[in-house]
């Protein structure tokens, strides 16, 4: 999601909130948690996208999948958490 989260933010999911359009939120899908923007709703399932990718995410997301949506982040965590957990930038 950079440039507005870096890889390793820390993110304050609400799980209660009505996912909207433009809202950032997180997902799951195969076991995995994404973090992407909302950027259409079609068919009562979501589409979502990465604000740094060219394309929407793969497959659309069903309501049931939205973890919640992202209320307050910050990245000043991030270089420490991406050392520690040898993640790529």
């Amino acid at each position: 999601m950079k440039p507005v989260l870096e890889i390793g933010a820390l993110a304050v999911i609400d799980p209660v909130s009505e996912p909207e359009i433009g809202d950032i939120a997180m997902y799951e899908i195969q076991g995995n948690e994404v973090i992407h923007r909302i950027i259409d709703e079609q068919g009562g399932q979501y589409i979502f996208k990465g604000d740094n990718n060219q394309i929407a995410d793969f497959n659309p997301v069903a309501k049931e999948q939205i973890q919640g949506k992202v209320i307050f982040y910050s990245n000043l965590p991030a270089p420490l958490v991406r050392k520690a957990r040898n993640l790529q930038e």
